[in-house]
């Protein structure tokens, strides 16, 4: 005979049933919990601008490819770790993974400070075959740190801002000049400027109290800082194209499986090509806002009549460009001195790959 449980004992299997299966679901929520991980990345610059929207890309492609075991967490805009000290968080295991301007690694070799060498790499093609070259020498610099370089990412290529317009080089002498590496410290010394070492953030206000007089940048930091509020000149010199680079610290690195590393390293190589191409595309959409809001543009080419609309086009002073090559190549003799064999080997290459 069949035996049918009372409503007492379909109460007591039903809650039996639900204890049953809510143990399952906490213990599968448990071992999600213990097989995702979460890395912290601070990063120096704005939600807004191309860098970061490039790396929060990343980060979501990185969660995605691992399906969800590994999550970063971005801190844009120096909120978590100021920009000078993410490299040593980084290494220090504090956070697991950062970004920086490249060549403020120059303080552990002067080997990061390649790429800001003015009127070295000039354009997109060249900045990309200096970050061939150097890609080899900088991965074992890092390693001696316990850092891995996951990518990199030019900036549009740099000119200079000024209040006044400069015609001739005297006019730099004692100029406070916004930098932000030592090689564009010396530089600017090179020039008879003053050197005033500032972040993204103070340029405004110190361009209104007259802390700086002049800086160069690119094109995409005028916009993001809305240059033409407080200055009037920029000078499409196309001087050089220095990058932020990426980097993971190696045990946290290591301690991923074999599959998401992998993932980790295919998210880096699409935020690189990602990012190369956003610069591009920044480069010509920043000059162009210069122009609308109505500052004047000066190049090196020919001389260009004045738009009846936005800002104006004139040609750089020659004595201008003179002084400025000259003081480039001072610049680099005197990095290639402290870089020693590895520099002069990284420029070599460099230089081969033009021909």
């Amino acid at each position: 005979m069949k035996l049918i449980p009372n409503s007492a004992s379909l109460d007591s299997v039903s809650r039996s049933s639900v204890l049953t299966a809510s143990a399952c679901f906490a213990i599968c929520l448990s071992a999600t919990a213990v097989f995702a991980e979460t890395w912290t990345m601070p990063t120096p610059y704005s939600d807004t601008n191309f860098h970061t929207e490039n790396i929060r890309a990343f980060a979501a492609e990185v969660e995605r490819l691992t399906d969800g075991e590994l999550v970063i967490e971005v801190h844009p805009g120096g909120t978590l770790v100021a920009h000078a000290e993410i490299a040593d968080a980084v290494q220090n295991g504090d956070v697991q993974i950062g970004e920086v301007f490249q060549s403020t690694l120059s303080s552990r070799s002067p080997l990061f400070g390649a790429d800001g060498l003015p009127f070295l790499a000039t354009s997109y093609a060249d900045a990309q075959r200096l970050s061939d070259a150097e890609f080899d020498i900088l991965t074992r610099i890092l390693a001696e740190d316990g850092l891995t370089p996951l990518y990199s990412v030019p900036w549009p290529p740099q000119g200079l801002y000024s209040k006044q317009e400069i015609i001739d080089p005297i006019d730099l002498n004692g100029a406070a000049f916004r930098v932000n590496n030592d090689i564009l410290n010396g530089f600017a010394a090179e020039l008879g400027a003053s050197p005033t070492r500032l972040e993204v953030s103070e340029i405004p206000d110190a361009f209104r109290s007259g802390a700086i007089d002049a800086m160069m940048t690119s094109a995409t930091t005028g916009v993001s800082t809305q240059s033409w509020e407080y200055l009037d000149y920029y000078y499409d010199l196309q001087a050089w194209l220095p990058k932020n680079i990426v980097f993971v610290n190696s045990d946290a690195l290591a301690a991923l499986s074999e599959e998401n590393r992998q993932a980790v390293f295919t998210a880096a190589q699409n935020a690189s090509d990602n990012g190369w191409l956003l610069s591009q595309i920044n480069a010509v959409e920043a000059i162009k806002a210069l122009f609308d809001n109505g500052m004047t543009i000066l190049t090196p080419g020919q001389d260009l009549a004045d738009s009846g609309e936005g800002g104006a086009m004139r040609q750089v002073s020659p004595a201008l460009l003179t002084e400025l090559e000259r003081a480039s190549q001072a610049i680099r003799e005197s990095w290639l001195q402290t870089a020693g064999s590895d520099g002069q080997q990284l420029i070599e290459a460099f230089e081969e790959g033009q021909e």
